[in-house]
């Protein structure tokens, strides 16, 4: 095995697996933006992360430099899609009064009672 090989290797190896946060992602693109001279490959060296992932990144530009840095939005990772949208809705009107009205949300037997009451009066509907 070659010597270059071996190094690519052993670097892969230690390397962790790197999420930016969307804050990360708009600041990546900032400095592309201000320093034109910037490689991708020197961007992925300075965040951590592959130069394929700083490509796709550069790709979505415009997305990320739209992004409110002050919002809770900024601070997440990921985005992922509501699996079951009246679920969550629902969960969320729940933990919003329940708050509201000053009350403890702090046994799983409580958020699984409201998930069965839910389940019935979304699915009521539709029989």
């Amino acid at each position: 095995m070659s010597e270059k090989r071996k190094a690519v290797q052993t670097l892969s190896q230690s390397q962790k697996r790197v999420t930016l946060t969307k804050a990360q992602k708009y600041q990546l693109c900032l400095d592309y933006q201000k320093k034109p001279r910037l490689t991708q490959e020197q961007l992925a060296i300075q965040y951590g992360i592959k130069q394929n992932t700083v490509s796709d990144i550069l790709k979505n530009k415009d997305k990320w430099l739209l992004l409110d840095l002050d919002s809770e939005e900024s601070k997440k990772q990921r985005e992922r899609p509501v699996q079951f949208p009246e679920v969550e809705e629902a969960m969320t009107l729940w933990v919003t009064n329940a708050l509201e009205a000053d009350l403890v949300i702090n046994t799983v037997n409580s958020l699984y009672s409201h998930s069965r009451y839910s389940h019935i009066l979304l699915y009521s509907h539709t029989s």
